[in-house]
C-alpha cells in the first residue's frame, strides 16, 4: 500500500504537466530505456546526466556497455518505475508493449520506438532520429560520420578482392538471409552470404544438409558464447555442424555486437573484414571452440 500511495504524487504531476502544457522539464529530456538495444543507443548518444535508468539487461553478458551501465539505475520496464523516475522520454523496441505505450501517452510521457533496421544505413537514420529526440543532434551526426568513415575504410580494404562465401548460424540453429542486418554486415565485410545466394530471406535457418552440399568458405557464428542454456540452443553441440566447421574456417562474432541493429554493427563488420583479409593472405586462424 505504501508503494502504491507513493506513486500518486508523481502521477498527479504527470497529469498536470500533460493537461496544462506547463513547462515541467527544462533542458534535454530525461530518458529511460527498457530494452538492451535502447541501452546501447543511449550509452552512445545521451548525456549521462539525462539518463534516468537503463533496462536490467544492460548488465547482462550481451551488453557491450555492461561495465559503464553499472553506474546507472536499472529498471524492469514497469510503468510505475518510469513514472516515478519522472522521465520525459522512454526508448522502446519496435512493436513494444501496446499497453505501456498507451499509459505513457496518458501521462504525457513521450516514447521512441527503435525500428527493426535491416542495414547500417537504417542504423544511421535511427541515430539521427533518436538524437533529435534527445536534443543531441550534433552528437548523432558525429556518430554517423564515424560509422561512415569506418565502413568506408572496410570497403577500401576489400575492394577488388575475391568474395568468399560465408554462412551464419546462431546457437539455436537460426540463420540470416536477405533483408537482415547480419546479411548486410556479412556483405559489407566483403563476403557473399550463402543463405542470400540460395534465395533465403529473413531470419530462417538453412538446413545443414544444404551446407553439406554447398559448403561455405567461412562459418560465422554468434551467441554461442551466451551463458544461457536451453533446448533451442542445443545446436551449438551439433556434431554434423562441427564436422563441417573442421573442413572450413570459423569466425565467432560476440553476440553483444549485434543483439539488434545498432551502431555497434560496424564493430561486427570490422571483425568480419579482418577474417576476409586473413583468408586473402592465407593466415586465417581457425577456431573450433564449441562454447
Amino acid at each position: 500500500m505504501a508503494e502504491r500511495a507513493a506513486i500518486w504524487p508523481a502521477l498527479w504531476l504527470a497529469l498536470f504537466c500533460w493537461g496544462s502544457g506547463a513547462a515541467c522539464a527544462a533542458g534535454p529530456p530525461k530518458v529511460a530505456s527498457v530494452s538492451l538495444c535502447g541501452d546501447q543507443y543511449l550509452m552512445m548518444l545521451a548525456d549521462p546526466k539525462q539518463v534516468a535508468s537503463l533496462s536490467h539487461q544492460s548488465l547482462s553478458p550481451l551488453s557491450y556497455f555492461s561495465k559503464h551501465a553499472a553506474s546507472f539505475p536499472q529498471n524492469r520496464g514497469s510503468v510505475e518505475e518510469l513514472i516515478l523516475s519522472d522521465v520525459d522520454l522512454v526508448v522502446l523496441n519496435a512493436y513494444g508493449d501496446t499497453q505501456l505505450k498507451r499509459i505513457l501517452r496518458k501521462f504525457g510521457i513521450d516514447y521512441f520506438e527503435l525500428p527493426v533496421g535491416e542495414s547500417v544505413g537504417d542504423v544511421e537514420e535511427t541515430v539521427i532520429d533518436l538524437s533529435r529526440k534527445l536534443d543531441r543532434e550534433a552528437e548523432g551526426r558525429r556518430l554517423v560520420r564515424q560509422i561512415r568513415q569506418r565502413m568506408a575504410a572496410v570497403s577500401r580494404e576489400t575492394e577488388g578482392e575475391e568474395k568468399p562465401f560465408a554462412l551464419y548460424f546462431r546457437s539455436d540453429g537460426g540463420g540470416a538471409g536477405a533483408g537482415t542486418f547480419v546479411d548486410d554486415a556479412i556483405r559489407a565485410a566483403g563476403f557473399r552470404n550463402l543463405q542470400r545466394e540460395l534465395g533465403k530471406k529473413g531470419w530462417g535457418t538453412l538446413p545443414l544438409e544444404q551446407a553439406v552440399m554447398t559448403p561455405p568458405d567461412v562459418f560465422v557464428t554468434s551467441f554461442f558464447d551466451a551463458p544461457y542454456q536451453s533446448v533451442r540452443r542445443l545446436f551449438r553441440h551439433n556434431p554434423v555442424f562441427w564436422e563441417l566447421v573442421q573442413k572450413g574456417k570459423l569466425v565467432q562474432v560476440p553476440g553483444k555486437l549485434w543483439p539488434c541493429s545498432s551502431p555497434l554493427l560496424v564493430n561486427a563488420v570490422e571483425l568480419l573484414a579482418r577474417t576476409h583479409h586473413e583468408i586473402g593472405t592465407g593466415h586465417v586462424e581457425v577456431s573450433h571452440d564449441r562454447r
